[in-house]
């Protein structure tokens, strides 16, 4: 325990050091024309999960949370895809005892975009993953977690579509997602596909202000 606490108490002695310096914050882009082309399928029963197989990005999550599902949508899918890791055999390992539970791998996602409903992102911990945003621009319903940089942009769906880091929670709402009407869906989905739309996250608009935000902190 005291080790611990000396570790701590260096990391705040660094932190310290930097607190007073200027941070400037540049969102990502993405590539809009590309998805704005894509219509999610909001009738399907289907939820894409998109990213590298590592744990922070919430992938040992993924199967308790189908499970769940799974006993109040007999029908759900849950598509995974996503760069491999030496975890991806255990995702799979899993997926062979889960029907409907699909481990993809490295794929475009817009084919899948098109099969969902929802994108789920229940991260441990992810900077600003720009598959939110490219999602949300094919009209899915983004559920992700509150570790999520993206949960920024999302601040009037705390409780709602940006949630503390808890499988049974996340079921909870994907579910309720899944179980609301096709108008209810719409609705929603035209209002999250709007925020991506933003001129925040256009390429010129990113690098410009990065190109400003390094130019001030040079001077």
């Amino acid at each position: 325990m005291a080790e611990a606490a000396i570790k701590v108490k260096n990391v705040w002695k660094r932190f310290k050091l930097y607190n007073d310096v200027i941070i400037e914050v540049v969102h990502p882009f993405f590539d809009v024309e590309r998805f704005i082309k894509v219509n999610a399928n909001l009738s399907a029963s289907n939820v894409v999960f998109v990213g590298t197989h590592w744990p922070t990005k919430g992938i040992l999550f993924l199967p308790k949370i189908f499970k769940l599902v799974r006993k109040e949508v007999r029908d759900v899918k849950f598509y995974v895809l996503g760069s491999k890791t030496r975890y991806t055999p255990w995702l799979r390992k899993m997926s062979l005892t889960m029907d409907g539970f699909y481990v993809i791998g490295y794929r475009r996602p817009e084919l899948y975009f098109k099969q969902s409903c929802i994108l789920l992102h229940p991260a441990i911990y992810d900077a600003f993953p720009v598959v939110v945003l490219e999602a949300m621009a094919a009209g899915l319903i983004p559920i992700i977690s509150d570790r999520t940089g993206s949960a920024e942009i999302l601040k009037e769906y705390y409780g709602k579509l940006v949630l503390r880091l808890d499988p049974e929670l996340i079921s909870e709402k994907i579910i309720d997602i899944l179980t609301m009407s096709l108008d209810e869906k719409v609705e929603l989905s035209q209002k999250i596909r709007k925020k991506a739309l933003n001129p925040l996250f256009r390429k010129e608009f990113s690098i410009n202000k990065f190109r400003k935000s390094f130019i001030k902190i040079l001077r």
